[in-house]
């Protein structure tokens, strides 16, 4: 995997919990001060990156609260508009679009 899109991955995931963070999902642990965040694998596909979740590494954040349309929207702001959802079946995937949101043109009739 090339080094651009490591780094493409890199800057998605700290968004990710940059967002966490300002919708104070995220805790501090004390007395270190140190924030723990959660834990994926990152798959990449052409046209979007994949996000899964350990279960066993949320940081404490609820299940409930990755399922939040709001969350999802809020990252989709901090993400420049790239489409972000969050789906839920054997385990937790969060998966982000490679490419910013395109307004779709209408077909003609």
């Amino acid at each position: 995997m090339s080094e651009t899109i490591i780094d493409e991955v890199v800057i998605y995931w700290r968004m990710v919990v940059t967002t966490l963070k300002k919708r104070g999902l995220l805790r501090e642990r004390f007395p270190s001060g140190e924030v723990v965040v959660p834990e994926a694998d990152a798959y990449v596909l052409p046209d979007r990156v994949v996000f899964m979740l350990h279960l066993q590494h949320l940081a404490g954040i609820p299940i409930e609260s990755w399922m939040e349309k709001g969350l999802w929207e809020h990252w989709r702001t901090t993400l420049a508009g790239r489409k972000v959802f969050v789906t839920k079946d054997d385990g937790l995937a969060l998966t982000v679009s490679r490419d910013p949101l395109v307004p779709q043109k209408a077909l003609e009739a």
